[in-house]
């Protein structure tokens, strides 16, 4: 099966792709991506444990058995912790799943960590030039994948973020100051109306080299919007809190990822076709 997007087209539907769980990304990926893996951290279990060992190889017949990957060509087997390269053992991995690997490894991700009234989840975009894989993770560790277009990302963006019948923010904005001194409880006024967001979401743009990338904590719902921010880890800054009317928050998520699309857009037009 090969699944392909129109990269000339912004205007294309997004492609959905195989969903995989932390036991087959462990599989077929291996350690090292940035991405979370709740079902494993649930058990105390990391990359790399013997204890993944029956995880991952049960996945492995699971990948099996949904075609998703071919047998080797010879008797050789996973082994280790999370099973040998598969490209050491032989492995044919169907084209639209490898290529959901491949895309998940990229430098430059957005990554939203999201509460909602029903769940805790979290929300990723892996830029590769003009594509990006759009990845979802539920709390018990499926990840729900789709092929997007990096022109359209500040819109996927916005919608993962922020909810769709947020209204204007009202009230003044307040200020938590950082020294160790201070007293560290938000006021109960604040913990109140942010309490009353029906999507709650931090926000982290990691481009090329960016080593202490902003967090944004965005608020939204009926109640109103609230951006909280503090600006990039060590600058020593206090947090503050403010309302923002909802088209305004909306404009502020664009901006704080547009920097990383219009390089990604940038070097799609200098790769040959």
């Amino acid at each position: 099966m090969t699944t392909a997007i129109n990269h000339a087209d912004p205007a294309v539907d997004d492609v959905p792709l195989e969903s995989l769980t932390d036991e087959e990304l462990a599989f077929l990926g291996g350690p090292g991506v940035h991405v979370v893996t709740p079902y494993f951290d649930e058990r105390g279990m990391s990359a790399g444990t013997p204890d993944l060992e029956p995880l991952v190889r049960t996945a492995y017949r699971g990948l099996l058995a949904r075609g998703i990957v071919d047998p080797p060509a010879t008797d050789d087997r996973p082994t280790g912790p999370l099973g040998d390269d598969p490209a050491a053992l032989d492995l044919q991995i169907r084209s639209d799943v490898a290529t959901t690997v491949t895309l998940r490894t990229a430098s430059s991700f957005v990554v939203v960590a999201r509460t909602t009234e029903r769940a805790q989840d979290f929300w990723y975009a892996h830029l590769n030039h003009d594509v990006v894989l759009i990845e979802e993770v539920s709390g018990d560790g499926i990840h729900r994948f789709a092929l997007s277009h990096t022109a359209r990302l500040a819109e996927r963006l916005i919608a993962a973020t922020i909810h769709p019948d947020a209204a204007d923010g009202e009230g003044d904005s307040f200020v938590l100051p950082v020294e160790a001194a201070a007293d560290p409880t938000p006021p109960v006024e604040l913990l109140e109306r942010l309490g009353a967001a029906f999507v709650r979401a931090d926000l982290v743009v990691r481009a090329v080299g960016d080593t202490s990338p902003e967090v944004l904590g965005l608020y939204s719902g009926p109640a109103g919007c609230w951006l909280v921010s503090s600006g990039r880890p060590g600058a020593g800054r206090d947090i503050v809190a403010r309302p923002l009317p909802a088209e305004e928050l909306r404009t502020i998520v664009a901006q704080q990822i547009a920097p990383v699309v219009e390089q990604h857009l940038a070097l799609a037009c200098q790769v040959p076709a």
